[in-house]
């Protein structure tokens, strides 16, 4: 019974592990050198700006800041695998996610010391 017990608190570890990994949540890069971070909600935008959008597990969108270039188009982020997203970029929701085949972002390499 005690090693069921054990068994069931390590597979709940690796699932919540796994859950984390299996969104958008995270350091993203693009092949240009820019960086973004998703956590939630909040963003920290390619121009540096913290703001909120509107988030999905697989899924991210935003209005950019009025001090970044393109400011007031819209961006919408998709996540296609674990380590592989695209930006959409235009003037709304539906030009973003039909105009273009997005800009491909990856998650960033571990911070190395």
């Amino acid at each position: 019974m005690k090693v069921t017990f054990s068994l069931i608190a390590v597979l709940m570890v690796f699932a919540a592990g796994s859950a984390r990994a299996d969104s958008l949540d995270g350091n993203w890069c693009s092949k240009n050198g820019q960086r973004l971070h998703i956590e939630g909600a909040k963003i920290m935008t390619p121009g540096g700006n913290s703001i909120q959008g509107d988030y999905g597990r697989h899924s991210f969108s935003y209005t950019v800041p009025a001090q970044e270039p393109g400011a007031g188009g819209f961006v919408f982020l998709q996540q296609w695998s674990e380590e592989k997203m695209k930006m959409y970029v235009g003037a709304d929701e539906a030009s973003a996610r039909n105009g273009s085949d997005g800009q491909e972002w990856n998650r960033c390499a571990p911070a190395t010391s």
